[in-house]
């Protein structure tokens, strides 16, 4: 991997090694964001304001979501995006504010009551 001496080979049955010491113990490369990606530029896009460090916060798992190349990484970094812009999503909504699911409920529930 990185090219170092690889230790001697053992006596016996075997495949011979093939990483040295210090990459031994690598099993997947480090994820490197990628900021150039179309998910960063529309997290950017919906959320502008980069003074607010939660904002940032999503700007960064974006890129390192765009950026990561196996399951295991992908899958943590995706669902704590999902949180990360569920909460500035909430966040920025007044009191009092009720979007389509809200209405939706309301109706049911005001169907089921007791007339």
């Amino acid at each position: 991997m990185c090219g170092g001496p690889l230790p001697p080979r053992k006596p016996g049955a075997g495949r011979p090694r093939s990483k040295c010491d210090a990459c031994r113990d690598l099993r997947r490369p480090p994820v490197q964001p990628n900021w150039d990606s179309d998910l960063v530029r529309a997290v950017q896009r919906d959320y502008p304001d980069d003074s607010d460090p939660f904002v940032y916060m999503a700007w960064m798992l974006a890129a390192e979501l765009s950026g990561a190349t196996h399951a295991k990484d992908a899958v943590p970094l995706s669902k704590e995006l999902r949180r990360s812009l569920a909460y500035l999503d909430g966040r920025e909504k007044p009191h009092g504010y009720s979007d389509g699911l809200d209405e939706l409920r309301m109706r049911r529930e005001d169907r089921r009551s007791p007339r």
